[in-house]
């Protein structure tokens, strides 16, 4: 059955520093709550789009999110 709550690790996963992207992170977990996340936490939406498959998806700045490594 679908959750409103994800964990997802098998996603690009990368450390950013002043808007570039400095290294890899491996074995990171994301926990969120994918309601609360684009309710609440999505402060910018890049122009720039990478393909995953069938979707076109942009990067996202997100408050608040929590990367456990």
């Amino acid at each position: 059955t679908p959750s409103n709550s994800s964990a997802a690790s098998d996603v690009y996963k990368r450390q950013v520093k002043d808007g570039a992207r400095v290294a890899r992170v491996k074995d990171a977990m994301l926990s969120v709550n994918v309601f609360e996340l684009f309710r609440d936490a999505v402060l910018g939406i890049s122009s720039t789009v990478e393909r995953h498959g069938a979707a076109l998806l942009p990067y996202l700045l997100l408050d608040g999110v929590s990367v456990s490594a």
